[in-house]
């Protein structure tokens, strides 16, 4: 079991740290199910956040991650819900950017797929981050709102090409925390909820690859492993000059130099 626990918190933790802030309901405090929708509305898309609120935000993570770590057994399953849920956030909130800014009907119906869906998961993140005792955060942490403004502020040209990058490599390390915590989760809403989300995460893998390939994008598709040999586009240049310098003397001292003596021999 504290394999599995081990395993299961190094999968959560390599979100970004700081990703958000997390609070203990105390004791006692349990509301029912009415009470809980109103008290934890979904994670909005963070970009109302004044300065002092982003500091807050900011200033809990350290402290919070702290107290998460006094309980390995719930440790992971918190993680995995507040990273989860951030992730989710920024996603919407990227996806309502690419709305306002691409010109091509494929993105921007992707876009919309993507905010409607995970609005609700949003929804299911925060009743099962109620149930753990966790209070999602409603702004997104200082490192993920420099992001979007970065993002936002890309040339017409490139910012569908990020938006299908950015989409296509966040669903991908999505699909591998939700598999995780479908096998590892020591809490049966969390197990549940991560089962029940990962169709929809692999529904969007492809259809990102689906529109990218359309646009003349080419990202390697699910399950397809990199055959042996193969090399990075623009390497080839390099892995010639490197097998050349391999197969010289001086770099392999195992090649000797044959070469006639003066007797001809």
């Amino acid at each position: 079991m504290v394999n599995k626990i081990h395993a299961m918190l190094a999968l959560a933790a390599s979100a970004t740290i700081g990703a958000g802030v997390l609070m203990a309901v105390e004791p006692g405090q349990g509301l029912d199910n009415h009470t809980q929708r109103e008290a934890v509305p979904p994670p909005g898309p963070g970009s109302t956040a004044t300065p002092e609120e982003q500091a807050h935000t900011d200033q809990l993570i350290g402290q919070q991650l702290n107290a998460i770590s006094q309980d390995p057994n719930t440790a992971p399953d918190k993680l995995f819900v507040l990273n989860s849920a951030i992730d989710s956030m920024d996603e919407v909130r990227l996806s309502r950017t690419i709305q306002d800014r691409t010109t091509d009907e494929q993105v921007k119906n992707l876009a919309a797929k993507m905010i409607t869906d995970h609005e609700a998961l949003n929804l299911k993140l925060a009743q099962t981050a109620q149930e753990l005792g966790v209070t999602l955060p409603q702004t997104l942490p200082s490192m993920k709102n420099q992001e979007a403004i970065i993002f936002a502020a890309l040339p017409a040209k490139t910012i569908d090409q990020q938006y299908l990058a950015d989409m296509n490599a966040g669903h991908a390390k999505a699909i591998a925390c939700f598999e995780a915590a479908s096998t590892l989760s020591q809490n049966p809403r969390v197990r549940q909820l991560a089962t029940d989300t990962l169709p929809t995460l692999h529904e969007h893998r492809r259809m990102v690859q689906q529109v990218a390939q359309s646009m003349g994008i080419n990202f390697r598709q699910e399950n397809e492993a990199m055959p042996a040999g193969a090399q990075l586009q623009g390497n080839e240049q390099n892995t010639n000059s490197s097998n050349t310098k391999s197969d010289s003397p001086a770099n392999n001292p195992d090649q000797t130099l044959h070469t006639p003596d003066k007797g001809g021999r």
